[in-house]
């Protein structure tokens, strides 16, 4: 979510005591897969079980050259406001299928007028407050959002698309200058405009 390139990682796992060695290897494998998908090396971690439910930590380490990094205070502005896919009904599946936006957000990394960048975790509304400064405000355009196709025939899909959280996607901002065919990949197809910072405080639709 700040533009770096992952490294290593480190996976701790807490086991339900119902589970069989093959239900462990299987996750694991899982595990080793995604890390193989982008160069990551497990280097430790930790393994437990208990009487709960499976829990898994990762941390990961990575690079980026220190002027390249993307920070969620630098937003200005008159910057505008993006994504890099689909909003919206995550913990219908996209939750355990997404593939993590390291291509886009290293070559997002590389533009200056790309200015603050953070990940939707917590749902677009409140991943956004946390890119705006004291004294600022966005304006997000309702028909621009873009929505996942497993909710666009909900009749609560746009509050689902601001709220739901866990899209994994990219949220940034950008000088006016920035458009997304300014990328080098096939990635700015995926990429939406979806607002703008304005000094008024708040949030509007």
């Amino acid at each position: 979510a700040m533009g770096a390139t992952p490294d290593y990682a480190l996976v701790s796992l807490i086991i339900p005591m119902h589970w069989n060695l093959t239900q462990v290897q299987e996750l694991y494998e899982g595990i080793l897969q995604l890390a193989t998908e982008f160069n990551i090396e497990i280097i430790g971690g930790d393994f437990n079980r208990h009487e709960g439910p499976l829990t898994i930590s990762v941390t990961i380490m990575g690079h980026q050259t220190s002027d390249a990094l993307k920070y969620r205070d630098t937003a200005l502005v008159g910057d505008d406001i993006y994504v890099t896919g689909p909003l919206g009904g995550s913990i219908l599946g996209h939750h355990l299928l997404f593939t993590p936006r390291i291509e886009i957000g290293l070559e997002l990394s590389l533009h200056n007028s790309v200015r603050a960048m953070t990940d939707i975790t917590d749902g677009l509304v409140i991943d956004l407050h946390s890119l705006l400064k004291a004294n600022q405000g966005a304006i997000l355009y309702a028909d621009s959002i873009p929505l996942r196709p497993e909710i666009k025939g909900d009749t609560n899909a746009l509050s689902r698309a601001l709220y739901d959280g866990e899209d994994f996607e990219l949220l940034f901002t950008a000088s006016p200058q920035f458009t997304p065919a300014d990328l080098t990949s096939h990635n700015h197809r995926d990429i939406y405009k979806i607002g703008v910072i304005h000094h008024e405080k708040g949030i509007s639709l």
